[in-house]
């Protein structure tokens, strides 16, 4: 047999389940809501309507608004240099004759391969590209020309996208790699190309020379070839496209860092009535997650303003019945831990009423469906008379948050050279500041969430 029993404490009324099952434990107190409420109903008693009603307008006419970001996504650079390699890997231009080379009377062609895209921290605001080129005779390679880029990824805000789109003209320079190794391969393809009359008279010094001089070409002049005959088309369609979260925005920010997993990351700013944003983050992301990271005050004022639309309830009657006509008001907040979600209640009229409710929600994932359950639920304030029938509707509020998170980050999709990229929910995780959701891609080989994940494969 299970039973509940508020336990008093200095930091208010608590509901203690002497159980074995941490769902049954929740459920039970939600359902014996009552036990508590008449332990505790005394606290706030001679409590004025006019205080009450106080209270409540203050938390409706809330405006502050933080520019510090509201909700943050996480890119991994080296996920998106994958997908890119996927898509992109195999193009290869036509043989091409090397000028420098026909003066001096050697009828020598190159073939440039696209060996790779990458990409890489740049100044805020953008996002660095290097497309990493070989010279080849033939398919022996010969040495490599790098491509680089700053690009600013731009915003579309009727289609809710951000793309990056690699143009021609936004190629900055050619960096020819020659190494001593890749210095002889060509000093090697020369002499090969020289008729048997000549073979003797340049050394080694000499064909050095002539080697650097085509390669000195190709890094100056042979960026023409390389765009008209190997990079032609890349910019019909965006190298990466995000598709961002279902939120209200009102700005968003694009930064790069460093380090073992560069990343990019998109700072979104809300129109919600966010008070105090995401601090800096300092975890080290996985190489193979997108991350979705919103402030709890954004996650409770998302599921406001789910209630304000009319999609979730927001008045009950005494029984705790949804109605329109219903005394009891209800919204959400986030706070400072212990217990960072917070239940408002109002009632104004008769028995006039305000609680806050406290509480940890408690998640996990399993084939794809969230559960919430709130571990630690308490009556952190209790203002008026008690209430004498049980509230079980909290349990659903309490869930509201996160499950609208998530609803949020499963819009997140991306699009990498033109090719989808599948994503699915692989962990949650529920701080004291914030709500992380993990996706992983499923149509790449990719790690698992990291630790402190609530996933299907990382339990918590």
């Amino acid at each position: 047999m299970r039973t509940v029993t508020p336990r008093r404490s200095r930091r208010g009324t608590r509901l203690q389940s002497t159980g074995r099952s941490a769902g049954a434990r929740v459920g039970l107190l939600l359902a014996w809501l009552v036990a508590a409420w008449t332990a505790v109903g005394a606290v706030g008693c001679g409590t004025s309507c006019e205080e009450i009603a106080r209270r409540r307008d203050a938390f409706f006419a809330r405006s502050a608004h933080t520019d510090a970001p509201h909700a943050t996504l996480t890119l991994p650079l080296p996920l998106a240099d994958r997908l890119v390699a996927d898509r992109l890997g195999g193009r290869a231009s036509d043989r091409l004759g090397v000028d420098v080379l026909e003066k001096a009377g050697l009828h020598l062609g190159v073939v440039f391969t696209l060996d790779g895209v990458h990409f890489v921290p740049a100044a805020d605001g953008h996002l660095g590209v290097e497309v990493e080129v070989g010279v080849r005779d033939g398919k022996e390679p010969l040495f490599a020309l790098t491509l680089a880029a700053d690009v600013r990824p731009v915003v579309d805000p009727v289609a809710r996208v951000a793309r990056v789109m690699l143009r021609p003209d936004h190629l900055r320079r050619i960096a020819p790699r020659l190494d001593p190794e890749g210095r002889q391969r060509v000093v090697t393809w020369l002499r090969r190309a020289l008729p048997a009359v000549l073979a003797d008279v340049f050394d080694d010094r000499g064909l050095g020379i002539l080697a650097d001089a085509a390669v000195t070409w190709l890094g100056d002049t042979g960026f023409p070839l390389v765009r008209d005959n190997l990079l032609d088309g890349l910019d019909e369609s965006p190298l990466l496209e995000v598709a961002l979260p279902e939120l209200p925005l009102a700005a968003v920010r694009f930064t790069t860092t460093g380090g073992r997993t560069p990343t990019l990351q998109l700072e979104l700013v809300t129109t919600l009535p966010v008070s105090e944003g995401l601090a800096p983050d300092h975890r080290t992301p996985s190489a193979g997650v997108v991350e979705l990271r919103l402030a709890g005050e954004t996650a409770a004022e998302l599921a406001n303003a789910a209630i304000a639309r009319g999609e979730i309830p927001s008045r009950y009657t005494r029984d705790g019945e949804p109605s329109p006509d219903g005394p009891f008001e209800a919204r959400l907040g986030w706070g400072r831990t212990p217990r960072p979600l917070k239940v408002h209640l109002w009632c104004v009229t008769g028995e006039c009423t305000y609680v806050r409710l406290g509480g940890t929600p408690l998640v996990s994932l399993g084939d794809d469906e969230v559960r919430v359950a709130v571990r630690d639920g308490v009556f952190e304030i209790v203002k008026g008379d008690a209430i004498s029938e049980a509230f079980a509707w909290t349990k659903t509020l309490f869930a509201d948050p996160v499950r609208l998170g998530v609803s949020v980050a499963r819009r997140v999709r991306l699009d990498v050279a033109g090719g989808g990229l599948e994503l699915a929910i692989a962990g949650v995780d529920v701080g004291d500041a914030d709500l992380r959701v993990a996706l992983t891609a499923r149509n790449v080989d990719t790690p698992r969430a990291e630790p402190g994940m609530v996933g299907a494969l990382t339990p918590r």
